[in-house]
């Protein structure tokens, strides 16, 4: 009899143990490497696709200031925590860059200015791609490139030339839409709000290659900040402005978990994501702080409550970035703060 009930008994422990609870068999603890101190405030910051370097944007100027401004893309090796290079990035203001899987491109997305992409191998600027205020994504394939601009479009590129583009419902005040794009490059995320029906929102997924909607998830109550696809596709991971993290499945497109990101309570924020290669990471940043998650048993790990909006974790899961700024440093953020992951397993 034992033998049947051991799994209807492991799965009432599963189901009536709450979020935040701690199993002992699950040891995780952040050691704080070093801070990497910047010259100028921190737009962007992003590991490349083996985990060896950190490309981080940085400009001079702030945000609210439609001044022409100098920009660069600095690239830190991840293990030596050293400057490898930095590319220019003249007249802009660096807020999204992408890696594109193959390592050969990075695009960056600007403040003030187009698009601009580069050749990784000859460290030079290959081409600039029409869309201002841009968060820009590569898609697996490494040749088509997702752009989402302030004129609320979304546009797919290749080589230089749109294949498909789409206009957005953004209720977005000051830029672009947030979206994310799946692992497997299938499908693209959005973000839509309407003026009329703050702060309700919707998330439509359309087909990367198509820009046809495949599914929608209406009426979310409110607004959307943060978009992510599990590791399998099979998730949708969104983050909203009273600090709510949502998990919908993809094929029903249903909620299946919902919580809290900081302190189990209702906070009002504006949640930024980093998710690491294997899906079972999840780091929430804000302005007030940041909060580390396991997705695989919904499982709360840490707290860093003095970092800042833009964060990211290592592919391998090893290294967590987060940012910082210098008591004397009034605009933005101008320091990485470098976290070693330790996670073990005793039984």
């Amino acid at each position: 009899m034992d033998r049947f009930l051991k799994p209807y008994l492991a799965l009432l422990l599963f189901c009536t143990c709450a979020p935040l609870s701690t199993h002992a068999e699950n040891k995780f603890n952040l050691a704080l490497q070093t801070t990497l101190n910047l010259k100028d405030r921190i737009g962007a910051i992003e590991f490349s696709p083996d985990g060896k370097s950190i490309a981080v944007g940085i400009s001079s100027e702030i945000l609210d200031k439609e001044e022409e401004c100098d920009g660069e893309i600095v690239f830190i090796n991840s293990r030596s925590l050293k400057t490898q290079s930095i590319l220019k990035t003249p007249g802009s203001i660096p807020i999204s860059v992408s890696f594109s899987p193959n390592q050969k491109f990075l695009a960056v997305g600007c403040m003030w200015s187009d698009v601009m992409t580069f050749d990784l191998e000859t460290r030079t600027s290959k081409q600039s791609i029409k869309g201002s205020m841009a968060f820009v994504k590569y898609i697996p394939d490494s040749k088509r490139l997702v752009v989402s601009d302030a004129d609320k479009q979304i546009t797919i590129w290749n080589n230089g030339k749109i294949i498909v583009s789409k206009t957005i419902k953004c209720n977005s005040d000051w830029g672009p839409c947030e979206f994310a794009l799946s692992p497997d490059g299938t499908m693209l995320a959005i973000v839509q709000s309407d003026s009329t029906r703050e702060p309700i929102c919707e998330i439509e997924i359309f087909d990367s290659s198509t820009l046809k909607t495949t599914a929608k998830i209406n009426g979310i109550s409110n607004s959307v900040s943060a978009l992510a696809f599990s590791a399998d596709s099979s998730l949708l991971i969104t983050g909203s402005e009273e600090g709510t993290i949502r998990l919908w499945d993809i094929r029903s497109m249903k909620e299946v978990r919902k919580f809290f990101a900081f302190n189990n309570k209702k906070q009002r924020c504006l949640p930024t994501f980093a998710l690491s290669s294997t899906g079972n990471l999840l780091a929430v940043s804000d302005f007030s702080g940041t909060s580390i998650w396991d997705l695989s048993s919904f499982q709360f790990l840490a707290t860093l409550p003095k970092s800042g909006p833009f964060v990211a974790i290592s592919p391998d899961g090893k290294i967590l970035l987060t940012t910082t700024k210098s008591d004397d440093f009034d605009s933005g953020y101008n320091k990485i703060q470098v976290w070693k992951i330790n996670r073990s397993t005793s039984m």
